[in-house]
């Protein structure tokens, strides 16, 4: 899942399962937006993937946290104001 794709998930209020690699642990908590899993490692995508279906209400905390987070931190208005900051130093 490109970062792109894992921010647009996490604005559309869903659960998100990856690997912490690049700025993904930037974007996902482990246990708090979403689950953080090992690169190359199938069975503990499965089990994250189960872990969601079997908790229904943790997938939703999750996705609600995500959606704010994508809010706060990652909305376009706060990335113009950072930037702004930025040309104005």
């Amino acid at each position: 899942m490109s970062i792109w794709s894992m921010l647009e998930a996490m604005a559309a209020g869903l659960p998100v399962i990856s690997t912490p690699l690049a700025g993904v642990p930037e974007m996902v908590e482990n246990d708090f937006n979403g689950i953080l899993v090992p690169e190359h490692d199938p069975a503990a995508v499965a089990a994250a993937i189960e872990s969601l279906i079997a908790n229904p209400e943790q997938a939703r905390r999750f996705g609600d946290r995500g959606r704010t987070m994508a809010r706060e931190k990652f909305s376009i208005e706060t990335s113009a104001r950072a930037l702004s900051r930025i040309f104005a130093q």
